[in-house]
Order: structure tokens, then C-alpha cells, then sequence
């Protein structure tokens, strides 16, 4: 039986109790495709740990920007990927 290579790789990764990381990775590598080129130009995706997002952004007018469209930001995330991955984002400078 023939299955998308996707669909393998998300079995294997599974198999191997790697799932989670994979999923937290891909949120940290899709950023800028989400959030748009000016925001991404303003911050810096520092990591991903307990489901946090840490991202660090230019300056505290982007900070409170960014805060006010956290749960847009949160949805679009966690659609791409396909299950809730991101539980919050912290925005720091």
C-alpha cells in the first residue's frame, strides 16, 4: 500500500517520540510565511519550549503591536501546522 511520504515521516517521527519537537520546529520555521515580510523584518524567532513561542522584536512599539495580534498570530500558527502546538507567544526585546 502506497501512503504520502508526509504521512511516513509524521509515523516515523511518532515511532521515535519526536513528534512534538518536529511540530515546535516547524512553528519557529514558518514565522515569517505567517506573520508577513515587515513583521518578520522586525523580529527574531528565538525558540520554542513548553508549547512559548519566544520571539524578540526591534523595538517596544513593535512589542505592543505584536501583542495586540497574538491570537491571530496564535491561530495562524498553529493552523499551518495543523494541531495546537503554540500555546502563547512571549515577545521580549
Amino acid at each position: 500500500m502506497l501512503r504520502p511520504l508526509g504521512e511516513l515521516i509524521e509515523l516515523w517521527a511518532s515511532s521515535l517520540g519526536i513528534k512534538r519537537k518536529l511540530s515546535e520546529w516547524r512553528a519557529c520555521s514558518i514565522w515569517e510565511e505567517v506573520v508577513g515580510e515587515a513583521i518578520a523584518r522586525n523580529t527574531t524567532v528565538m525558540g520554542i519550549q513548553g508549547g512559548v513561542l519566544v520571539v524578540r522584536v526591534r523595538s517596544a512599539p513593535w512589542r505592543s503591536e505584536l501583542f495586540f495580534m497574538k491570537p491571530e498570530i496564535l491561530e495562524k500558527l498553529n493552523h499551518r501546522i495543523g494541531r495546537k502546538v503554540v500555546k502563547d507567544i512571549r515577545f521580549v526585546q
